[in-house]
């Protein structure tokens, strides 16, 4: 992927701190420590506003990034349409990640990872 550049200025997208989403009232927070690949946790509950976020941070328990991984894979479970977001692996290495969601309903929550605890929360956005 090729980053977006203001050549004029000599400052990429790549360069410049990412935007924070401003949180509400929280669905779920809870954290997660993985031991092994085989760890998995699964939540499930109704997201009844939009939009709305999913945010985690996480803690690595070993120095080598090819051994401490995290996942989780969002379905709305009205459309059955899955997304993915992590870190590690073939997620980026961002220890604080927040991403946006936009359809209130019944979602499942699928948690996995190695050698890494994190804290998650999903919650409402405030504008």
């Amino acid at each position: 992927e090729i980053p977006l550049c203001d050549w004029s200025s000599d400052v990429c997208s790549s360069d410049l701190p990412s935007a924070t989403i401003a949180l509400g009232e929280e669905y779920f927070h809870k954290k997660f420590s993985f031991q092994s690949e085989n760890d998995v946790f699964t939540e499930q509950f109704r997201v009844t506003n939009d939009p709305w976020a999913v945010d985690f941070v996480v803690n690595p328990m070993h120095t080598d990034p090819q051994y401490t991984w995290f996942e989780v894979k969002v379905t709305n479970m009205d459309t059955g349409r899955i997304e993915t977001f992590g870190y590690g692996r073939t997620h980026p290495l961002d220890l604080h990640q927040q991403h946006p969601m936009y359809n209130a309903g019944p979602y499942k929550f699928e948690f996995r990872g190695n050698r890494v605890s994190v804290d998650v929360t999903v919650a409402k956005r405030n504008p």
